[in-house]
């Protein structure tokens, strides 16, 4: 595992020298311009948020396209670890460091999938309203990670409110959770049992 995340620190350093995410701070307000990110944990219910520009998104998308197989398929996994490093340090001072790491991680697994894809090529169509991206991070009982990324376009400057977030993550997790849902998450998750935040 640990060999995996150096040489997905050295990947995520490669394709980007110098792409920094932004945390937000109290009544930040960023340029419409941004994507923004919202990780989730699944099994904890830990939440990071993170506003990238979306010139850096594009870019990135097509240069993981080009990255090669093997890097595309590792996206998730490196998501997942990410994120599990960022919870093993939480309330010491390198929290913030590895919450980058996880958002970078994340928003790279994002890239990859049919959500992005969609949603990308409709940004001609958004007027003006910035991207929200979730990606919520399940954790199943037999020790491996699936990622859910989900979008939704907001009018509001800056991040989404907790509500709105909220809202879309609990909506987002009810139908995957749905026993009557047909999806490749849905199904995943049945066959092999999410671990999740107690109610």
């Amino acid at each position: 595992m640990k060999a995996e995340s150096k040489f997905w620190r050295e990947v995520a350093q490669q394709l980007n020298p110098g792409w920094a995410i932004e945390l937000p701070l109290d009544g930040a307000s960023l340029a419409a311009a941004h994507d923004y990110l919202y990780v989730v944990d699944a099994s904890t219910g830990w939440l990071k948020a993170g506003a990238i520009p979306v010139a850096e998104t594009t870019r990135v998308c097509d240069q993981m396209r080009n990255a090669g197989q093997k890097i595309r398929d590792s996206a998730p996994g490196a998501a997942a670890e990410a994120l599990t490093a960022v919870m093993s340090v939480r309330g010491t001072d390198t929290e913030a460091e590895r919450a980058r790491d996880a958002l970078s991680a994340s928003m790279l697994a994002v890239t990859q999938t049919e959500t992005f894809r969609l949603a990308s090529g409709n940004r001609n169509k958004l007027n003006g309203r910035s991207l929200h991206w979730i990606y919520i991070v399940y954790r199943l009982q037999r020790g491996v990670f699936v990622g859910r990324p989900a979008a939704i376009a907001l009018s509001t400057t800056g991040f989404a409110s907790p509500e709105e977030i909220t809202s879309l993550v609990s909506a987002v997790m009810a139908r995957d959770l749905d026993p009557t849902a047909n999806t490749d998450v849905a199904r995943q998750l049945r066959a092999d049992g999410p671990l999740l935040q107690a109610a």
